[in-house]
């Protein structure tokens, strides 16, 4: 229970999600403030400045299962695909208007993701492409709140402000 590193700094608001990579070297952040901020997980340093591509505080991050990219969500409507060693930003971001962004999950293949929308659906899309496979659109009747892939990828299990819990092929 005792500290492990010194406070890590570099965000200039409130500090609104964090993640470990797969392999553990890295822990991303993002913040009110529109930024993210990669740092070594051994000493707590920041690997480069902090990374812009958003124009509204980040709402939440994910890494796909294999470390190459990692993902972050925005309240200005946008994704952002960055790449999981270097940071570099992998395209524009995405505008998800009118979906509005609010829970992504990787495919444990990392070829795929399942966004949760606040418009009350579930798109699935390709990483490399960008592109939507498929989306739903009977379902949930509030916000996916919270969405994730079974082990298998065979499901995606799904998560509602409706008050249920559903399960798709």
């Amino acid at each position: 229970g005792k500290p492990v590193l010194d406070p890590l700094m570099g965000h200039s608001k409130a500090v609104t999600c964090g993640m470990y990579s797969p392999n553990g070297k890295r822990i991303v952040t993002g913040s009110n403030d529109c930024k993210v901020v990669m740092w070594d997980a051994a000493t707590g340093k920041q690997v480069q400045d902090p990374l812009t591509g958003h124009h509204g505080p980040i709402r939440t991050l994910t890494f796909a299962l294999d470390g190459s990219c990692f993902v972050s969500i925005s309240t200005d409507n946008t994704i952002c695909f960055w790449h999981g060693t270097s940071g570099e930003l992998m395209g524009p971001p995405l505008d998800i208007s009118p979906g509005i962004p609010w829970s992504i999950a990787f495919h444990p293949s990392s070829k795929m993701y399942a966004l949760g929308t606040r418009a009350n659906k579930i798109l699935l899309s390709d990483v490399e492409t960008r592109t939507l496979l498929r989306q739903t659109n009977e379902g949930h009747t509030d916000p996916v709140t919270a969405i994730c892939f079974s082990p298998s990828g065979e499901y995606v299990y799904s998560a509602s402000a409706d008050r249920t819990i559903r399960q798709w092929d």
